[in-house]
């Protein structure tokens, strides 16, 4: 499920059916507009991968009310696709669908947020997010541990993929991947690379996903 980080809830809002009105309140028209002009702005796609997801799966980039009705900020607000169509077509920033069932940003906010980059059964929508997988693989394990398959096999990838020098990293063919560090800096720590020989390099990953983006 999507992360709750967005717009402030606004308290005491209920949804017509709630309340037995005909027609729901301007205050809660505003606070759904709000909601999900958020949900749509560059600042929260560039960090929600799950709204990225669900965008890319549709050509035209549309999202389902199923699908945003399960944001806890907006399902707060209401769940009827009747109160929420109204209040989403009062946006200039979002286009509705004519049967007010989806909804998508007027502007191509993953555009501008580049192509994603695949690394084993993951994709990364921008640097930050795949330095944090990266680092969270590598503060897993202490200096001189191996790493485990899964976790070898996507710093390999990475490797492979977007290190200047991977073959001279690699030599001829990996025995391993440990945690280690570099000579210069023994507090920092680092991936290393065993080779078959029993040799090792180290190499850094930080290097590898600001490669992985350049000119996305």
């Amino acid at each position: 499920m999507a992360s709750a980080t967005g717009v402030s809830a606004v308290g005491n809002l209920s949804t017509p059916a709630e309340e037995g009105l005909a027609e729901p309140s301007e205050e809660l028209l505003v606070a759904i507009m709000n909601q999900v002009n958020y949900y749509f702005s560059k600042k929260n796609l560039s960090r929600d991968k799950f709204l990225q997801d669900a965008i890319r799966k549709n050509p035209e980039g549309f999202v389902s009310l199923d699908t945003l009705i399960t944001f806890p900020k907006l399902k707060a607000l209401s769940t009827d696709f009747d109160v929420l169509a109204t209040a989403m077509r009062r946006s200039s920033e979002l286009v509705v669908s004519e049967d007010g069932k989806q909804v998508r940003s007027k502007d191509d906010h993953l555009a501008a947020l580049g192509t994603p980059v695949g690394i084993g059964s993951r994709t990364f929508g921008n640097v930050g997010e795949m330095k944090k997988y990266f680092r969270s693989i590598l503060h897993r394990y202490d200096r001189g541990m191996v790493l485990e398959k899964k976790d070898q096999d996507d710093v390999l990838e990475l490797l492979q993929k977007y290190h200047p020098d991977a073959q001279g990293k690699m030599g001829d063919g990996v025995k391993a991947v440990e945690a280690g560090s570099n000579a210069q800096f023994p507090d920092t720590l680092c991936f290393v690379v065993r080779r078959n020989d029993d040799t090792t390099m180290d190499f850094s990953y930080i290097k590898c996903v600001e490669a992985a983006f350049v000119g996305r």
